[in-house]
């Protein structure tokens, strides 16, 4: 057979295989279009993540703004809108226990009956929301206003508490508030304080108020199975004091509706008051 017969019948050669590097480009430019949608979906979801933070922001903002107006129509609106995005996991939980002003010259514009429906809309909030953890946020803070100085936030936020979890408040340690007569010097008072937490019992602040009685008074209202040893404990430290002719007053018949918080009670230096 002649070599020109050899050469037609000669099998054609075979591909030579691609090497890996060659695979990869062709299964890269295969990925690129998947890649590239993927890419666009990843930030087309991070910029409503952006948008949706950015609205919540402003939202907070405007809500801190009219929860802190003068006019009282403007913030019990704002509270009502406040508890419903709370409600509706529409607000970062941190921002919970701005519905409640513990603010001492702010507190002081406000009415009883406004500061008790702050800390209601905490316990609404602490029952009612759907995120968790802004639940957890509402009731941590009722539990830590309940020994705030200001004597009026405290004890709106114990009745609170004891209308979602009285176990709760029930279980709250003894507290000691300190009335003293308005610019008068706070030096007993300061005293006094300290002995009381040396005692173990929570003193948490010291308030002026516009007219005292002659004589100290221990003013306390009757609950749990603490209350004896409270008061002996509190005549005790005023004892040491050398106040030793103060007076028991118990308010429960005054405020019959007003489910004040357990082992809560309020010294009232009196005007005659001496120490040693």
């Amino acid at each position: 057979m002649s070599d020109e017969n050899k050469t037609a019948t000669t099998e054609p050669e075979k591909p030579k295989p691609r090497d890996k590097w060659e695979r990869a480009q062709i299964i890269g430019q295969l990925l690129l279009p998947i890649v590239i949608a993927f890419a666009g979906i990843i930030i087309a979801r991070q910029d409503k993540i952006n948008q949706e933070e950015n609205l919540q922001a402003d939202r907070v903002t405007t809500m801190l703004e009219h929860l802190g107006s003068e006019q009282k129509i403007e913030r019990d609106l704002a509270r009502k809108v406040v508890v419903h995005l709370a409600n509706s996991g529409k607000i970062p939980p941190e921002i919970v226990p701005a519905l409640v002003e513990t603010n001492a010259e702010q507190v002081e514009k406000k009415t009883d009956d406004e500061i008790q429906s702050s800390t209601d809309s905490l316990a609404t909030v602490a029952t009612q929301s759907e995120n968790s953890e802004t639940k957890v946020e509402a009731k941590g803070s009722l539990v830590n206003l309940t020994t705030t100085t200001n004597r009026r936030v405290a004890l709106a936020s114990t009745t609170s508490l004891n209308k979602i979890d009285a176990t709760s408040a029930n279980a709250l340690p003894a507290r000691v508030y300190l009335q003293v007569q308005k610019d008068a010097s706070r030096e007993l008072a300061t005293i006094l304080q300290a002995r009381l937490k040396d005692a173990s019992l929570l003193a948490p602040g010291v308030e002026g108020v516009n007219q005292v009685p002659d004589k100290t008074e221990i003013r306390y209202f009757k609950g749990g199975s603490n209350t004896d040893a409270d008061l002996a404990a509190i005549t005790n430290v005023l004892t040491a004091l050398g106040i030793k002719d103060a007076k028991l007053v118990d308010l429960s018949a005054r405020y019959p509706n007003s489910p004040a918080r357990p082992r809560h009670y309020e010294i009232w230096l009196g005007n005659n008051t001496n120490h040693q």
